[in-house]
């Protein structure tokens, strides 16, 4: 199962915040063509939902921004322009404004720089047709594509309506369409032309290739990796792979694809991405007059790559053999070990660990859902976190619900199964708003209120909601139920665990350990939410109460931070939060428990796990914040030191928004001037 579980989750988070967005999720990880080592990324388009793109004024719709797709003597293939439309009648508007231009027919047309104004975000730069968001000391850069949508595309070249049908892709002469803010660099009207874009096809065409044609779009791209982009760079793409596998899948019979002629699948490939180099023309699948090589495969360049493909084919598969993507040249030649001197007889090659290196589907399902669960979650939570008053916060919570609900009752599949996990994490902040609240009050009726109901809720994932729970307790001074907790946490940890976080990561790891499980095991969505998923825990600013000690520190991160880190709010609402990953905070709870029950020996141990995990686990989102609780553990524990040096690893991962500055300030404070303020 193919699924685009990130599209679905931001889906659910536009409609929980009330946004005139639409979005599409595409790229490798969306198509289940990666695996581990390939560090394949997800294409994120955003559409405006009242925005659409007509090829004939017989599809205008009212009361919505229509534009018309226009082309000209100097529009080059595959880029259109786009004529403004009024939205009362199909007809051509006349009204010019800052982000329409008038081209040289007189038509009033859209720029493809309208995103980039409306959005007003200097520090965003347009590179092709995404938005990156520029590198800052201690952040990810990432990008965002911005298109408008062309709803019944009329697909003009009858091969590939014929092909379609064939693969029961295409059954009608239409299909959707994108347009992408980009023009031709050699146009002339660069920033009036538009890119057309058949993105939903390719998805569509990828998820119709058969087990032995994905293979072997995988294995084309590790040979792209492994031996041509060190010699040429990016010149050659994934997309010129894609390219390859969707003309030979279509030109030849599905019975060649066979795992047993795997080899010769590849061959073939290779051949034909050959013959493109030799002519210098890669035609586009959807769009035959569009060369994929023009500005990209010439000179130097194309008779580097003519000779890289020569040898390949020369080499009758042994090249296999050198490809270090997770590690399949060396399993590779483990078992053919005496074989490979002839690779061709090998009619077993379809047995070796290309099966289970290959075979990412369902880990990419997981993958996908970690991803897209917690950047939902955040998107929310930034919705949420505006409000200073608590109050106003719980009715923000509430109003956040009754959307949430209403999605799953009206929403799609995928939508509906990521609204109802999102309502078990706003009802948890929620009532953790509400025990705030009766801290601050001091009703006690109120606490006991929202705890019941803590308590009996489904919790959202494995760990987060818990670890809120035994918090509370902490702060509260329950050490009964507190210490119940903590001991479930103890028992439940094992290897397959994936600590998961997107507060600024762009996408999220999930440890080997956990994959093989998957793929072994296949369990189902809620088995792997509830017991493997453990979500970074996030208290809100109106949470502080439910706080202590170095977790405080977290909502100050901005002390002695550039203003520039602290005016610009895009870098991240959860700069103005306290944000842990899961099994730092389990230490440091499990720390503070042993240390109140005289147990010195294992709250050593406590310390010293905290130390390993944090040099050793990939996959946290806030690894400065597990260093400064270290370190005040350890000024805790008179050993300044280690509170120092931590304190410095701290500031090396981040240098700017960290509360490592303000645990400094005070530990200074406290030596130099007054001992009993740390």
């Amino acid at each position: 199962m193919k699924t685009k579980l990130i599209e679905a989750s931001i889906n659910v988070t536009i409609k929980c915040r009330n946004e005139p967005l639409v979005t599409y999720s595409f790229g490798s990880l969306s198509e289940g063509a990666t695996t581990f080592d390939m560090n394949s990324d997800i294409d994120q388009v955003l559409c405006p939902e009242n925005c659409i793109v007509i090829q004939n004024m017989t599809d205008w719709i009212p009361n919505k921004h229509c534009y018309l797709m226009v082309a000209d003597e100097l529009s080059f293939p595959g880029y259109v322009k786009l004529q403004r439309l009024k939205t009362d009648k199909p007809e051509p508007d006349i009204l010019l404004d800052s982000l329409h231009a008038i081209d040289q027919h007189g038509r009033v047309v859209l720029r493809n720089t309208c995103f980039k104004d409306r959005t007003n975000m200097p520090k965003f730069d347009q590179h092709g047709p995404a938005f990156t968001y520029d590198e800052e000391p201690g952040f990810q850069s990432r990008d965002v594509v911005y298109a408008l949508v062309v709803p019944t595309y009329r697909i003009q070249t009858g091969l590939w309506s014929k092909q379609s049908r064939q693969h029961n892709i295409l059954p009608t002469e239409t299909c959707p369409a994108l347009v992408v803010a980009v023009g031709h660099p050699f146009s002339s009207q660069t920033e009036l032309e538009w890119r057309l874009s058949f993105s939903f096809l390719e998805q569509k065409l990828i998820h119709s290739l058969n087990d032995t044609q994905m293979k072997c779009y995988i294995l084309l791209k590790m040979i792209k990796g492994t031996f041509i982009q060190p010699v040429i760079g990016e010149s050659l793409s994934s997309f010129h792979c894609k390219n390859s596998i969707f003309y030979l899948s279509t030109e030849t019979n599905n019975s060649f694809w066979r795992s047993d002629n795997i080899l010769s699948c590849l061959e073939l490939l290779l051949r034909r991405i050959l013959e493109w180099v030799e002519v210098e023309n890669c035609p586009h699948y959807f769009k035959k007059d569009e060369n994929l090589f023009n500005n990209k495969i010439e000179g130097l360049v194309r008779c580097k790559l003519e000779l890289l493909l020569r040898c390949l084919l020369r080499d009758e598969g042994k090249y296999l053999l050198k490809i270090a993507y997770d590690n399949f040249g060396e399993a590779l030649a483990k078992q053919c070990s005496g074989l490979w001197i002839n690779f061709r007889q090998y009619t077993s090659f379809h047995n070796l660990t290309i099966q289970k290196n290959l075979d990412c589907e369902i880990f990419n399902e997981y993958y996908n859902i970690a991803n897209a669960m917690s950047y939902c979650r955040n998107r929310i939570s930034s919705h949420l976190y505006r409000s200073k008053n608590t109050e106003v916060s719980i009715l923000r919570h509430l109003v956040v619900i009754k959307r949430l609900v209403k999605i799953t009752e009206n929403g799609k599949d995928y939508e509906r199964k990521f609204a109802e996990w999102m309502i078990r994490f706003i009802n948890t902040s929620r009532w953790a708003q509400c025990i705030s609240l009766g801290i601050s009050f001091n009703l006690t009726r109120l606490i006991n209120l929202a705890l019941d109901h803590l308590e009996k809720g489904p919790s959202p994932d494995l760990f987060s909601s818990i670890l809120k729970r035994a918090v509370v307790y902490h702060v509260i001074d329950d050490v009964e139920n507190e210490t119940k907790l903590l001991d479930y946490v103890r028992k439940k940890s094992s290897n397959y665990i994936c600590q998961v976080c997107r507060c600024w990561n762009f996408n999220v790891k999930v440890n080997k350990d956990l994959a093989t499980w998957l793929l072994d095991e296949e369990p189902s969505f809620q088995t792997v939410t509830e017991n493997c998923m453990a979500f970074c825990v996030m208290f809100l600013p109106t949470e502080k109460p439910l706080t202590f000690g170095p977790l405080i520190y977290e909502f100050y991160r901005h002390v002695g931070s550039s203003k520039h880190f602290c005016a610009d709010l895009r870098l991240g609402f959860w700069h103005e939060c306290c944000v842990i990953d899961c099994l730092p905070l389990a230490l440091f709870l499990h720390y503070l428990m042993n240390k109140r029950n005289q147990n010195l020996q294992n709250a050593a141990r406590n310390l010293e796990k905290l130390k390993w995990v944090i040099l050793n686990f990939e996959d946290f989102g806030h690894r400065e914040t597990a260093c400064n609780i270290l370190a005040w553990c350890y000024f805790n524990e008179e050993d300044h030191w280690q509170g120092f040096k931590w304190l410095k690893y701290s500031l090396q991962l981040r240098s700017e928004m960290n509360a490592a500055k303000l645990h400094l300030a005070i530990a200074f404070f406290k030596l130099f001037i007054s001992p009993n303020i740390y």
